[in-house]
Formats: structure tokens, C-alpha cells, sequence
């Protein structure tokens, strides 16, 4: 695993409505690691992954990107109101690329859209639109949306939730292949699909109960989940 460290968090605490959140956490990720983060509905995962993508600035501690203009690559929770975007697949994905108002996108734009198209395998669904698709397909065109800017850093919160056994595979497998070049961060409860694949597991209850191997001690990670 490379050394170069791109984010440290340090001491980081969040206070939301005088309810605390999350306090006193720490951690750093490294170039092309891949960080799964698990722990109890209601722990502060999201609220994590939120005050890491700037949503949310901490009330106490500092989040610190090493590289200067890290880009990042985010996708969400399965939200039901991009099924109703009157807009194509295609265009959908290409506007991850999106820089800023009255800047159109150029040939490298549509380069890069076409190319990200063909690695996820999802040329096929193209003309459908996004109400149409099954879960699986739709994840994927969100990864597709994701990744299109060649994110250094890519956060995902349960991005398999809502998908069968038979994509939600396929979506690691992606996954996996992604993260030779870009680092990782993975919110997710389906330890059974990744432990083999994922050494590094934060298990997050409002603090920090466990950061390192999962299979050095899976029954005590088991317990801070469940």
C-alpha cells in the first residue's frame, strides 16, 4: 500500500440540535486504500461521510485533505427522486463532469462519459429511462456518475442496499477494480461480501470502537455492529 496519506481527520467531533453526534474521531486514508466504515444504525456514519465531503463543518476537530484540490467522488444513499430526471442516461452520467455555470462540456467531457460507459458494461441500458431501471442497473450508472471526473478519493454510503445478491457482487467486483486507482471509502452492513476483499474496517458508534483487520478479530467487530 502506498504511504502517501490524502485525508486526516483528527479529533473530530460534531454536535447537532445539543446531541452529539460523533466525538473524538481520528483516522487517516492513504493513497488507494479501501476503508470500509460499519457500525449501528444512528452511529454517525453518514454524518461522517457529510462532514468529510464538507455538508457539515465540525464543532470540534479538523478534517485535512493532503493534496491541495483533491477531487472526490460521492455516491449516496439510493434517493427515489433521480428516477424522475427527464433526462437521458447518457447526460445524467455526463453531468458528473459538470464544472461550473455556462461552461459546456467539451470533447474530453464526452471522451471520458463514453469511456466510463463501457468499463461499468452498461452501454445496453442507455435508452431506458432512470424509473425503468432495476436496482443493480442503477447503482451502477451512479458509480458511472461518480467516477466519470477520476476521482482521487470515491465515497460510497450503502451503495447496495436496495439491489439482489447477484449485482450487489458485481458492484464489488467494480469496486475492487476501481480502487487500483483511486482510494476508497465504503459505508456499508454487508461484512459477508467484502471481509475478504477489505483488511481495513472502522466500526463507528458516535466514537471510533475499532479500526484495523477484520478477520484479527471478526467476533469482536460483529459485536460493535450488531
Amino acid at each position: 500500500m502506498s504511504s502517501k496519506i490524502i485525508l486526516e481527520i483528527k479529533n473530530l467531533s460534531f454536535v447537532l440540535n445539543g446531541i452529539t453526534i460523533l466525538e473524538d474521531i481520528s483516522f487517516r486514508i492513504m493513497e488507494n486504500e479501501l476503508l470500509s466504515i460499519i457500525g449501528p444504525n444512528g452511529g454517525g456514519k453518514t454524518t461522517l461521510l457529510k462532514l468529510i465531503l464538507g455538508i457539515y463543518k465540525p464543532t470540534k476537530g479538523s478534517i485535512n485533505f493532503l493534496e491541495e484540490n483533491l477531487s472526490i467522488g460521492y455516491l449516496p444513499q439510493k434517493k427515489s427522486e433521480f428516477f424522475d430526471f427527464p433526462i437521458s442516461i447518457y447526460y445524467f452520467i455526463l453531468l458528473g463532469r459538470y464544472k461550473k455555470p455556462f461552461i459546456d462540456f467539451n470533447d474530453d467531457d464526452h471522451k471520458k462519459t463514453k469511456e466510463v460507459i463501457q468499463r461499468l458494461g452498461i452501454e445496453n441500458i442507455l435508452k431506458k429511462r432512470l424509473s425503468t431501471l432495476s436496482g443493480g442497473e442503477f447503482q451502477k450508472v451512479l458509480l458511472a456518475r461518480s467516477i466519470v471526473r477520476d476521482p482521487e478519493l470515491l465515497i460510497l454510503d450503502e451503495p447496495t442496499s436496495f439491489i439482489d445478491v447477484k449485482s450487489q457482487n458485481e458492484f464489488y467486483n467494480l469496486l475492487f477494480e476501481l480502487n487500483e486507482k483511486m482510494s476508497i471509502i465504503l459505508v456499508t452492513h454487508d461484512l459477508g461480501a467484502i471481509s475478504t476483499k477489505i483488511k481495513r474496517i472502522i466500526c463507528l458508534n458516535k466514537k471510533i470502537t475499532f479500526d484495523g483487520d477484520i478477520n484479527t478479530n471478526r467476533d469482536f467487530v460483529m459485536n460493535k455492529l450488531y
